[in-house]
């Protein structure tokens, strides 16, 4: 059974995914960043790939993230 992220943080197309991890020293956090979009068969996709565009709020998101 996959687990639920702890937290998922979105500005527009862009979202960053926060996942908790356990280990032998106690918990740690992890990011993944994500962009959206839709493909010409009108169903939305993930990628990791980020344009130019991306890289601001991509950063905010990781900024956030971090707090």
């Amino acid at each position: 059974m996959p687990t639920a992220p702890a937290h998922k943080l979105r500005i527009s197309n862009i979202s960053a995914i926060i996942w908790r991890n356990s280990g032998d020293k106690g918990p740690w956090y992890s990011v993944q960043i994500k962009r959206s979009y839709k493909n010409g068969d009108d169903v939305w996709r993930d990628t990791d790939a980020l344009a130019d565009d991306d890289l601001l709020p991509a950063a905010k998101l990781l900024d956030l993230a971090h707090t």
